[in-house]
């Protein structure tokens, strides 16, 4: 992992919604400039894990982040086991065994991860209430409920985690929980997002590293019952039992499209060839019909591609502030796409390493409310060789495709079904050859299909 810089302004407030991960994310609302450092996620190279520890409930509030917090007890010393109908803080305890060799600790940068219980209310647990202890916050929409993850950030600089109150290593709090069992439960840490790689799961440290957790020995459980005497999960020991991790969502049907006079949000394409009117951020589609979603490819031909932004509309008429996406095509040596240069159009940008490569994400920000009902974000200038694809897809970091309104400033999901693709010269994505304009009908993806379009049966529309 690598820990990017940037001279950003400070939030008014640092809780910031989002949907499923954003090492990347940035704080939207500008004041003062400060440095903020925010890791960004990517790698392996660690065995920390991620503890939970359960204590009495304190009415004191302004005490949860500070006496009443763990910030002295070893994560060895940890209580898994809980009662029920009793009123506890549950405390989210990163640790990292690695103390250092001479240069002192690498410490704690970040955490990245989720929470699992039954979710039922006035059945098994409930979580009343989260309370945050790092500095800032990246969560995903109804955060704290179950399948649901967050980051939690300390600014690298100056509030670097190093503390060791025992042997098993660096001890960080991310924050706490406000729980209350009415039936038998256990509450454990998961992936922000079950069905991804297990990346999903992860310690960032000082050193400009990331750090895998292991979901099989590396996370913490709580287990309430009757007794008070089951225990749950202890990663720094290895006691007790740890609860599986839930199994993956079932798969969501495409919406159907939205009522006419209104538009879901989306992120989407449109090829324009660059000799014609590719080439600028003022030269993007400003009417959802003159998207343009499949074109031919007689020859060798460079093409602009703009990623537009749309918003909910109506219940978006604010505008959109920021959306993060991927990108994913078939790129080789005279073959498939190649990404000749990249413009930004909104007023910052956060990419992943190595972009514009495929499978590589971008966050883009507006500093103004962006009110059209398409937005240019920026436009690639593309070589492509033969029939090929340009997709939007997932953030590789969020696993998802997302966006924020001027309003709410959350982050809020957008489905694939709402995130567009360019077929070039017939290249399919299941049965369809067309490309996808989500502000028209709902995209369905699927497995590619082989190509059997010849090029004297392509016609352009340009």
């Amino acid at each position: 992992m690598q820990v990017r810089c940037y001279n950003e302004a400070p939030p008014r407030a640092v809780i910031v919604s989002i949907p499923r991960n954003c090492l990347t994310a940035i704080i939207l609302i500008t004041l003062d400039l400060i440095l903020v450092c925010v890791p960004a996620w990517a790698g392996n190279n660690g065995t920390p894990m991620i503890a939970l520890h359960l204590t009495a409930h304190t009415s004191k509030s302004g005490t949860t982040c500070g006496t009443w917090a763990p910030k002295n007890v070893p994560c060895t010393e940890f209580e898994t086991a809980g009662r029920l109908l009793t009123p506890y803080d549950v405390y989210v305890v990163a640790v990292d065994p690695d103390t250092g060799s001479g240069n002192g600790p690498r410490g704690i940068a970040g955490i990245q991860w989720g929470m699992y219980y039954n979710g039922i209310a006035h059945e098994g647990l409930d979580i009343f209430s989260w309370t945050l202890c790092g500095d800032l916050e990246w969560r995903l929409d109804d955060w704290p409920a179950p399948n649901v993850g967050t980051i939690v950030t300390w600014v690298n600089l100056d509030n670097c985690q190093t503390s060791q109150p025992g042997e098993p290593g660096v001890q960080a709090i991310p924050g706490s929980f406000y729980v209350y069992a009415y039936s038998d439960d256990a509450l454990s840490v998961i992936p922000a997002q079950y069905g991804m790689v297990a990346d999903l799961l992860k310690v960032a440290s000082c050193d400009n590293a990331e750090h895998a957790v292991d979901p099989s020995t590396a996370r913490g459980a709580i287990v309430f019952s009757s007794s008070g005497t089951t225990a749950g999960f202890n990663p720094c020991t290895g006691s007790g039992t740890l609860p599986p991790l839930p199994g993956p969502p079932p798969p969501v049907e495409p919406p159907p499209p939205p009522p006419s006079g209104e538009q879901a949000a989306a992120v989407l394409l449109h090829a324009a060839p660059k000799a014609l009117r590719g080439g600028s951020c003022d030269t993007g589609p400003t009417d959802p019909d003159s998207i343009v979603t499949w074109i031919a490819v007689p020859e060798p031909s460079e093409f602009a591609v703009y990623v537009l932004a749309a918003p909910k509309v109506p219940d978006d008429e604010v505008g959109v502030r920021s959306i993060g996406y991927g990108i994913s095509y078939r790129s080789g040596e005279g073959t498939g796409v190649e990404v000749i240069d990249w413009h930004s159009c909104s007023d910052t940008y956060v990419p992943t390493d190595d972009w514009p490569r495929s499978n590589t994400g971008m966050t883009s920000i507006w500093g103004d409310c962006q009110l059209g009902k398409i937005n240019v974000a920026g436009y690639f200038i593309l070589s492509v060789h033969d029939p090929s694809l340009f997709a939007i897809v997932p953030h590789p970091s969020q696993q998802k495709v997302t966006y924020t309104n001027c309003k709410a400033l959350s982050f809020r999901e957008i489905p694939l079904s709402s995130a567009g693709w360019i077929s070039f010269g017939g290249a399919s994505l299941g049965p369809d050859a067309d490309g996808c304009n989500p502000l028209a009908a709902p995209c369905a993806r699927g497995p590619a299909s082989p190509n059997r379009t010849t090029w004297g049966k392509i016609k352009t529309k340009y």
